[in-house]
């Protein structure tokens, strides 16, 4: 028999290798002892332990993975109303383990959607940014006779378009359009 520290060493073994990694998989062995270290049995009789190895083979028998078998023995450990005291528990809390798992997960998805369309959004706020650079820098390299051709093209193509009131043409209308036009000479944003 192994001594105090040897056993402190593998309960954080069994943690670490459950906590982190559900589809990790462990030995029927190690489940059992997952399952009643979690609830404080440091020491499983013979007949306890057989009881609970046979209980994971019908589960995996079921079509449970023993992913599954751990998530359901951490959520069980965790979630229980009252203190669970024998593996077999675990037949009757698997449902809603798997439920709360896939619960989960789909929080997990949702939230790497979400931090994807905002990598995305950032990345197009970027690239906004860059091109605009790249437009400002291009419009203080003019002369100003060109600067004076570029708002006379800006303009005529405002008026152009009849959906501007000749009153309401104002400097960051005029701004917008000479940046369209430079983009659209330049080949940015396309």
């Amino acid at each position: 028999m192994g001594s105090q520290n040897d056993h402190g060493q593998n309960d954080q073994h069994l943690k670490d290798r459950s906590k982190d990694n559900l589809k990790d998989s462990l030995s029927i062995d190690e489940i059992v002892d997952l399952f009643y270290k979690g609830i404080g049995q440091k020491d499983i009789a013979k007949r306890k332990r057989e009881k609970a190895e046979n209980d994971i083979k019908e589960l995996t028998e079921d079509g449970f993975s023993q992913g599954d078998i751990i998530f359901a023995v951490n959520w069980t450990i965790k979630n229980a109303k009252e203190k669970p005291y024998d593996f077999a528990l675990i037949k009757d809390t698997i449902g809603q383990a798997m439920t709360a798992k896939r619960e989960m997960e789909l929080e997990e998805q949702k939230i790497a959607e979400m931090e994807e369309k905002k990598a995305k959004q950032m990345e197009e706020e970027k690239k906004f940014e860059e091109e605009k650079g790249k437009i400002q820098s291009y419009k203080k390299s003019l002369s100003p006779e060109q600067r004076s051709e570029l708002r006379e093209k800006a303009l005529e193509e405002i008026k152009k378009s009849g959906t501007i009131k000749q009153e309401l043409i104002g400097q960051p209308l005029i701004d917008s359009k000479e940046n369209e036009i430079l983009g659209n000479k330049l080949n940015i944003g396309k």
